[in-house]
């Protein structure tokens, strides 16, 4: 039997998904209510907000939604003076795949629990104690993308961005002022945290991922004050390169690392009060980053980094090609572990050691420690000493008066030793 060709066509037609006939809602002009479009919208529809304020909050329930601003278009709670406690975010998101792209939300956010939520070319202000919610970006669901958002935060706000899910793509967010808990937090496997840039806050840390498998490249954390690092990362084969610290507060490190098979490259730590890099764990590679001076919080004036330069504490560590001067502490110190490798480092005017080392079996070659309180100490063991440029200290065994405990890696003050 032939079939018309005509009803065959029909027939495609029909098979074609709801997506592709994706419309445009405009509002207030099609429906003078934002939850009044999003009921009606269907999956893959575009609501464009035109220029005004637009109240929430609103609820999505709707696959491949995207809500998308014209130019000055408003987000915020009913009153203008704050949504108070127990207030909704502006949008809160509960169907995979939503988009929200260039919004302005004033003292409210964004908080999805499902897959595939895109937040990108917002800006978020105001979002402190008084507000509706306490965090601007909010996603407990897997592959969020959040990009190219501004975050200007207010008094006492908790973290400006926070996602929990594996996937995430975290790239070009700029975090700036007030008094943030932490700045920007992902937990989950695989996220990439790429080219943000956290500046000018209390906080207590800059950037926190917790994870397997995590990038952090090219982000910039700077001017930081309060109790916390740049970054930190806690899980296994990391790759931690290319990013900035610069100026962070008195306790902790600009950048640690807590996990084995790490890269951490070309990172650059400077005027920072802690240590500069803590690497815990195994066969991490610790390649080309530089630690140099700050302001020193304890005299006021411009001398050194309060903590160590760069510590390793764990087993086949590789410590290659790094550069640091002018610490407080230890320039490169190696605590615990078997057959760490110390390469083609300088470590530089620290004002206590050069290089200490309470590793076993530790190789250290090609490698220059001048003009440190003690250019070499050793509690430990040396495997290899081949090739060094130091003028104080022994490469023998050295008693060691002092705590080589975690508080350690990046505390304050100047080592001891017996029978200097």
């Amino acid at each position: 039997m032939r079939v018309p060709i005509g009803l065959l066509a029909f027939v495609a037609v029909l098979a074609i998904p709801a997506v592709a006939f994706a419309d445009e809602i405009r509002v207030p002009k099609d429906f003078r209510k934002l939850q009044q479009a999003v009921d009606a919208a269907q999956p893959g529809d575009v609501i464009l907000l035109e220029k005004g304020r637009h109240q929430g909050p609103i609820v999505v329930s709707t696959r491949d939604l995207t809500i998308e601003g014209r130019g000055g278009s408003v987000l915020g709670p009913r009153s203008r003076h704050g949504g108070g406690p127990g207030m909704q975010p502006a949008i809160h998101v509960r169907a995979w795949g939503f988009t929200a792209r260039n919004l302005t939300f004033v003292r409210s956010g964004i908080h999805s629990v499902a897959d595939r939520t895109t937040v990108a070319g917002c800006t978020f202000l105001r979002c402190d104690e008084k507000s509706a919610v306490p965090t601007a970006i909010e996603i407990r669901a897997g592959q969020a993308t959040v990009v190219d958002n501004l975050v200007v935060g207010g008094k006492f706000s908790l973290e400006p961005i926070f996602v929990s899910g594996a996937d995430a793509v975290i790239e070009g967010n700029a975090l700036q002022g007030h008094r943030f808990y932490r700045g920007l937090v992902v937990s989950g496997n695989r996220a990439r945290v790429r080219e943000n840039t956290l500046s000018g806050f209390e906080t207590r840390g800059g950037i926190e991922v917790i994870g397997e498998e995590a990038l952090l490249e090219a982000n910039d954390v700077g001017d930081l004050s309060g109790f916390g690092g740049g970054i930190s990362v806690i899980g296994d084969r990391a790759t931690v390169n290319d990013n900035d610290v610069d100026g962070t507060a008195i306790a902790d490190p600009s950048i640690v690392v807590e996990g084995s098979d790490a890269l951490i490259e070309g990172n650059d730590a400077t005027s920072s009060a802690g240590t500069g890099i803590v690497a815990r764990g195994t066969r991490n590679r610790i390649l080309h980053n530089t630690v140099t001076g700050a302001v020193s919080l304890l005299s006021g004036v411009t001398t050194t980094t309060l903590g160590h330069g760069i510590v390793a504490r764990g087993t086949a560590n590789v410590l290659q090609g790094n550069f640091t001067v002018g610490t407080l502490a230890d320039g490169i110190r190696i605590v615990g572990g078997t057959g760490n490798t110390v390469d083609g480092c300088t470590s530089n005017d620290a004002s206590a050691c050069g290089i200490l080392n309470a590793g076993g079996e530790t190789a250290v070659t090609g490698s220059t420690f001048l003009g440190n309180c003690i250019d070499v100490v050793n509690p430990g063991s040396f495997g290899t000493f081949d090739g060094n440029d130091f003028l104080t200290g022994s490469t023998d065994v050295t008693d060691f008066e002092g705590s080589l405990e975690p508080d350690q890696d990046f505390g304050l003050g100047a080592t001891t030793f017996m029978g200097d």
